[in-house]
């Protein structure tokens, strides 16, 4: 497999079995699903923020495609993105004393 591999230009890379923090993107993800945690989320929207994610990242620069967004090399158009809208945000109040 290897040798497969190496003839292909694909670059394996391992990491120990249940460690995400050695896999950055893993990581990130994770973060995302932590802070839905705490912000008490129900469930319910989960999956809505699943899927909003996966859309996302369909339609942002990825340093891995020269700075191009994984449907832009798709479809060789460039992606509009003007209809996107805040999902959540965070709010802290500041009172002076």
């Amino acid at each position: 497999m290897t040798h497969y591999l190496h003839s292909n230009g694909i670059l394996h890379q391992t990491s120990y079995v249940g460690t995400p923090q050695q896999n950055g993107v893993s990581e990130r993800k994770n973060h995302d699903l932590l802070i839905m945690l705490q912000m008490h989320v129900p469930k319910g929207f989960w999956s809505y923020s699943v899927l909003t994610d996966v859309y996302l990242i369909n339609r942002l620069p990825s340093r891995i495609l020269d700075f191009k967004a994984p449907l832009e090399v798709l479809q060789v158009t460039s992606l509009k993105l003007a209809h996107l809208k805040v999902f959540r945000c965070s709010c802290f109040v500041h009172l002076p004393h």
